[in-house]
């Protein structure tokens, strides 16, 4: 599952600020022992940037709590600085606490500062553009959350604020191409294809058909498809796919990982399960490679994969394997998630699966003597 992303201002460009103001930090260190007393001490314009660059200094020692107390103290500054520049200076301070928040895998609270942006960015008559942007990031943090229908919803909003002249962008494709894989999460699988088709269809006319944006919405669009049982459909978007990514990022690449698990998960629907486990390991390696063991990509993966033992009877490394995604998703997700239930419900599935066929096993006692006649 590919996701797409909509350019806009992100945390690393925030945070790229001067560290020299580190040296003005102490004298506010002493004044920020509560937001209360701080606000009452600090000079508005002032407190906003150090505290914003003391917050800095936290994310790049790793302390995002610390961080995140920094951060919305810039918040309660900008709140004070009239005009544009308190505008400004706003939407940077809840953008940057949206993405912390994003980083602590807190979802729900990061869309809470998400939709602070939007409505910002809508009472400042900012372009519709500018407001597209906040709206699909607001959309993408309520799927991480797992509240896949206020995610349709905000994708919906999204295309509605770009309007008639907008629907033929880069911007609209990505946004059709992002409610093609909530409607996927919610198993709606034709509105699904219907969305990456649309947006197939732009990345074609705006790209051409071998530009890697264009070959991520083949593997959308492929997974919609494999979804809905249709895997004629599938097979050859993921094989053009392949053949585009291979040149364009590498046959090593992060994209190519989605891609292999994308496959992998076809050969396993179409019995082809040797070639499928073979495509997931190495989906597996590339995905610790670029994202890491405990990572939403980890976790799909392995879910997947441990399907694929199952189907195998390699009952062993299916409960195995079913366990560690059921893990990782735990800590990636929450246990509530949708993502998590699901990793769960496999592994009691597999189990299951177990149990039965070692019911079905016939019993022998070949270990024992006749038993002999009186």
């Amino acid at each position: 599952m590919r996701k797409r992303v909509l350019s806009g201002l992100s945390l690393a460009a925030i945070l790229a600020l001067s560290s020299e103001a580190a040296l003005l930090l102490p004298a506010f260190a002493q004044k920020a022992a509560s937001p209360a007393q701080s606000m009452q001490n600090v000079d508005p314009l002032k407190g906003w940037q150090v505290y914003l660059m003391a917050g800095n200094a936290s994310v790049h020692k790793h302390d995002l709590a610390r961080a995140l107390y920094y951060f919305k103290l810039s918040e309660a500054c900008a709140r004070k600085i009239p005009g544009k520049s308190g505008t400004d200076k706003l939407d940077a301070s809840l953008k940057i606490i949206a993405s912390v928040y994003n980083q602590l895998r807190q979802y729900t609270e990061a869309a809470q500062y998400g939709r602070q942006v939007v409505e910002l960015n809508k009472a400042t008559h900012e372009p519709p553009a500018d407001i597209t942007v906040s709206l699909n990031a607001l959309a993408k943090m309520y799927k991480k959350a797992g509240k896949y229908a206020e995610s349709e919803q905000t994708y919906k909003e999204a295309l509605a604020v770009l309007g008639p002249k907008l629907q033929a962008t880069q911007d609209a494709a990505t946004i059709h191409d992002n409610l093609g894989l909530v409607y996927q999460e919610e198993k709606q699988y034709d509105k699904a294809v219907a969305e990456h088709q649309l947006a197939y269809n732009l990345y074609r006319k705006l790209s051409g058909d071998n530009n890697k944006d264009t070959a991520y919405c083949q593997m959308n669009l492929a997974e919609a498809y494999i979804g809905m049982k249709d895997y004629a459909k599938a097979e050859p978007l993921l094989n053009s796919a392949k053949t585009t990514i291979e040149k364009t990022e590498g046959a090593s690449s992060v994209a190519m990982a989605s891609l292999l698990d994308n496959i992998g998960m076809l050969y396993s629907r179409t019995e082809r399960l040797s070639e499928a486990e073979e495509m997931q390991r190495k989906a597996f390696v590339l995905i610790e490679k670029y994202h890491g063991h405990f990572s939403a990509d980890a976790a799909i993966c392995l879910n997947n994969l441990a399907t694929t033992y199952s189907q195998e009877n390699k009952n062993d490394e299916a409960k195995r394997t079913a366990v560690e995604a059921c893990a990782i998703a735990t800590k990636v997700f929450g246990a509530h998630h949708p993502m998590t239930k699901r990793c769960i419900n496999n592994l009691d599935g597999i189990l299951g699966k177990g149990l039965k066929q070692a019911e079905a096993a016939p019993v022998t006692n070949q270990g024992e003597s006749p038993e002999q006649k009186p």
